[in-house]
């Protein structure tokens, strides 16, 4: 379920998408958003919605009230499709990260509404991605079933924190995540809660390895000694 801006819940089930506004009984919006994971709502209010099987919809709110157009976005790479949305977050200046069971995240420019992937091109690779939140510094933490990810939207650099990092949780679940007002993150797994302020957590600085050739073969043959 998600609540809007303008107070109304919508409720996501494997037989449709549906809307309860104030007062009123939930009213069905759209039968092809089925097998419902994630929704969100966008910076120009369209809901977001996030499937198991359909990849991601955007329904789109119209002047007639209570009438939607609704559009599904081709999550691509290359000639590879997916189609099981996790998770879907809308960072503070409108863009969109959206995370998938294949193990893809795709980025949604709010300006240009472009989309993108972006896991392969940064180096977030994992199996699948479940959780994805913004804290209070603009970094998104990336929860994949084993790992958590911190990524700097602006630089591009991704850091993961694991179990040899001191976490305790050794197995993260779909949509056990929160952020309390004060900042902390929360994410819940299988041992538990994992609780932290990024704001206070010491990030593993990136280390610069030299790298040097000694020998190049050519059918083995030795055509080059350092």
């Amino acid at each position: 379920m998600y609540k809007d801006a303008r107070n109304n819940v919508w409720i996501g089930t494997s037989n449709g998408l549906y809307k309860k506004s104030d007062g009123k009984q939930a009213v069905l919006i759209s039968d092809k958003c089925r097998f419902v994971n994630a929704i969100s709502e966008d910076k120009n209010k369209n809901i977001l919605v996030g499937t198991e099987k359909e990849g991601l919809y955007v329904v789109k709110p119209q002047q007639e009230k209570n009438t939607y157009v609704i559009l599904n976005l081709r999550l691509k790479v290359r000639d590879y499709q997916s189609f099981s949305v996790q998770s879907i977050c809308i960072s503070r200046n409108g863009d969109v990260y959206v995370g998938t069971k294949e193990g893809c995240i795709y980025f949604i420019d709010n300006n240009t509404r472009q989309i993108s992937e972006i896991s392969g091109k940064f180096g977030i690779t994992d199996n699948g991605f479940v959780n994805i939140i913004e804290d209070n510094s603009g970094f998104l933490w990336i929860s994949t079933i084993k790992k958590i990810i911190r990524f700097n939207t602006t630089t591009h650099v991704a850091t993961c924190f694991s179990e040899v990092d001191g976490m305790k949780v050794k197995s993260f679940y779909k949509d056990a995540v929160a952020k309390t007002n004060s900042g902390i993150i929360l994410f819940g797994g299988n041992n538990g809660v994992s609780a932290f302020n990024p704001a206070n957590l010491a990030v593993k600085s990136k280390v610069n390895k030299q790298v040097t050739i000694t020998d190049i073969l050519v059918q083995k043959q030795i055509n080059f000694r350092r």
